[in-house]
């Protein structure tokens, strides 16, 4: 499932598939004559070298930021969180800048279509420079009035940054493959450690609620299924998307819901079995934490799986008997109603 907090998304995934795959091919009959080098061309081996080094210095860099991205929807103003972006951009802006350099710093294989690989290469890491600065100008403009509207923008901002990013990689895409780049490229030990290592915006480790889901059938009550662990963050995921209003903070929501315990897998309430929605004002304290932030943003018509950890449920008391310390709660819940 898709982690709420989750802008993980930000990163050029292409960077460590199409990139490297384009410019280190092996499946063309390219030959290695150097005719189209020039006398600046470089060994095979050299190019793939410094191509591959650069690509992991500007992945290294950037997941190192990335990190800070995660605390954006938990900050405590919109603000802040706009500032969290700027930061991340900012970073990431200078290390793409760096990465566009090296890149062109490492000049013209000694390969047929030596000067048209280089060329390519170029232009698309300088396309994912571009984009990456761009992206930080927007988010200093992301409004901060309103926390809604908010993440809203700030999901946008993140979805044109990933269009941008695809665009350059169908510029790698389209670079010319060469046998030699290909062969030198499997002896090279940064290419290896590139072809082996996460692509930005993706986590190593594995969501703890990725198991978790629930039915589709709006007409029927949901069968939840929950994780294998407990949850350590909110973690959402829309099984249905609604296409009514959107719920706010400050909204009377009206819901349908199951709410199922991790530990026990053993259901401990639903609005279904009394045959009544359950209404409450949201963001006005009168349900667990886990609700009122992770209902925000669904649309009448809805359904969306939420999976609360205990600090956002009923925490270190729990409420016996049926929900334990710090159990972690997995809900199906279905908007019904926005006043």
């Amino acid at each position: 499932m898709t982690k709420r907090t989750r802008l993980a998304t930000i990163g050029a995934t292409f960077l460590l598939s199409a990139g490297l795959v384009a410019a280190c091919g092996d499946d063309d009959d390219g030959g290695s004559d150097g005719d189209d080098g020039g006398e600046d061309a470089v060994e095979a081996s050299t190019y793939v070298g410094d191509v591959c080094g650069a690509i992991n210095e500007f992945t290294t860099s950037v997941q190192g930021a990335q990190a800070t991205v995660e605390s954006m929807t938990s900050a405590d103003t919109p603000a802040e969180g706009q500032q969290v972006i700027v930061d991340f951009f900012g970073d990431a802006a200078t290390a793409g800048e760096e990465l566009s350099t090296s890149i062109e710093d490492a000049g013209v294989p000694d390969v047929e279509n030596g000067e048209g690989i280089a060329s390519t290469l170029e232009g698309a890491f300088s396309t994912f420079s571009t984009a990456l600065s761009d992206a930080e100008s927007d988010a200093e403009s992301l409004p901060t009035d309103d926390p809604a509207i908010f993440e809203s923008s700030a999901q946008t901002l993140i979805a044109d940054f990933q269009s941008s990013l695809a665009t350059a990689g169908d510029a790698a895409d389209e670079l010319e493959e060469s046998t030699e780049l290909g062969d030198a490229a499997e002896d090279d030990e940064d290419c290896q450690e590139l072809e082996s290592s996460t692509p930005l915006g993706e986590d190593e480790s594995t969501s703890t609620a990725e198991e978790a889901s629930a039915t589709d059938n709006l007409d029927e009550k949901p069968e939840v299924t929950v994780p294998g662990e407990p949850a350590e963050e909110l973690e959402t995921e829309d099984i249905v998307e609604g296409d009514g209003a959107e719920a706010k903070e400050g909204d009377e929501v009206e819901v349908e819901y199951v709410g199922v315990a991790q530990s026990t897998e053993t259901e401990f309430d639903s609005s279904w079995e009394r045959d009544e929605p359950f209404s409450f004002g949201l963001g006005a304290g009168e349900v667990i934490p886990g609700w009122d932030e992770g209902i925000v943003g669904m649309k009448e018509g809805g359904r969306r799986l939420l999976v609360i950890p205990g600090d956002l449920a009923y925490g270190p008391t729990g409420q016996p008997p049926d929900i334990g310390p710090d159990e972690t709660l997995v809900f199906a819940v279905d908007l019904v109603e926005v006043n």
